[in-house]
């Protein structure tokens, strides 16, 4: 029991974003909490802290959080956490810092009895710790699990008609409305958001019936390391999907593009130029294209795929395929308007 709970200490506080190697204190600090002696840790590493704001204390904090914890002071554990999240949040400790807080509300409050304000708060605990930049510091694992519940938080937040949630309006049909007339009252580019949220017939709306919008500019994170792609609504994640992308021959270019064409049932050129109708046998692309319009983006695009077993995998002629599910939802977000281009960035 001894070499387990010293193994876990050197395991959260070795997560720290700086090598501990690089700092004799921190150094210090792993050895002291790693034979549990968790006070003269804490101790030590308060010495460490600058009384004027400076990054380096962002790791700090984070440390003093993880001691803390190993200590069985959770609430000063999450007091640190804080401070260094709230101080740096553009840190990778400050991130970490997010991640902790997160996975502690998320202990407490993810169970199955609804707690929206609280489930909100940890998304955007998660959403910070991630960022929109590839989060190189977080392993793959930690990728996969922070994925997976903010999919699981934002289908309550986001995809439920009924929860109230930061971003999202109500809209109560009129007489003589359509989907289309509504979107284009709500600034929205199509009217496929309302119909990935909202349980609707597009042919038998109801005067008086409501209808949940949450509108905001996309972000698409696109991480080559991870075969993933993310997708933000003004800064807050919403969806993280697994992908495919191109083959070592043609490979994904890196850098930030924008949206510029977007197609529904899109025919499709190949690269030897024959064109293939959508529903045509060799027809490939699936039923949605999100042009990338960027340096060296020639026939670069977002698109789905009539083979979901090459998600994951690096197959493609350069463009990024989703499974129809995920396509189908992300095309109902991104705008082509003009100076609200849906950006994307993609990252090794």
């Amino acid at each position: 029991m001894k070499n387990l709970i010293a193994a876990l200490a050197l395991a959260l506080i070795l997560a720290a974003a700086v090598d501990a190697a690089e700092n004799p204190v921190y150094q210090q600090a792993d050895q002291l909490a790693a034979a549990r002696n968790y006070a003269d840790a804490v101790a030590l590493l308060k010495k460490e802290l600058s009384p004027a704001p400076r990054k380096e204390n962002a790791e700090t904090l984070y440390r003093l959080g993880n001691v803390s914890r190993l200590a069985g002071q959770e609430d000063a554990a999450q007091n640190f956490w804080q401070q260094a999240y709230s101080a740096y949040p553009l840190t990778a400790a400050g991130r970490l810092s997010a991640l902790a807080l997160g996975d502690a509300a998320y202990a407490r409050f993810a169970g199955a009895t609804p707690n929206f304000d609280e489930w909100e708060k940890i998304r955007n605990f998660y959403s910070d710790a991630l960022g929109m930049d590839g989060a190189r510091f977080l392993d793959e694992a930690t990728l996969a699990r922070l994925f997976e519940r903010l999919n699981r938080l934002n289908d309550r937040l986001v995809f439920d008609p009924n929860t109230r949630v930061a971003g999202a309006e109500f809209y109560r049909v009129q007489s003589g409305d359509n989907l289309t007339r509504i979107a284009k009252k709500l600034g929205l580019d199509t009217w496929y958001s309302l119909a990935a949220i909202n349980p609707v017939n597009p042919q038998n709306l109801r005067v008086g019936q409501k209808l949940k919008a949450v509108t905001g500019r996309v972000f698409i994170l696109i991480n080559k390391r991870n075969f993933s792609l993310a997708w933000y609504l003004d800064g807050v994640f919403i969806r993280g999907y697994r992908c495919a992308l191109g083959a070592p021959e043609s490979e994904t270019p890196p850098g930030r593009y924008k949206i510029a064409r977007m197609e529904v049932n899109p025919d499709w050129t190949d690269p030897n130029g024959q064109t293939f109708k959508f529903g045509e046998p060799g027809h490939l692309i699936g039923s949605r294209w999100m042009a990338m319009e960027g340096e060296g983006t020639n026939g670069l695009g977002i698109h789905g795929t009539v083979d979901p077993n090459s998600i994951g995998t690096k197959v493609s002629n350069g463009c990024i395929r989703l499974r129809k599910k995920d396509v189908e939802e992300l095309y109902g977000f991104v705008s082509i308007q003009p100076g609200h281009e849906s950006e994307v960035l993609v990252v090794e």
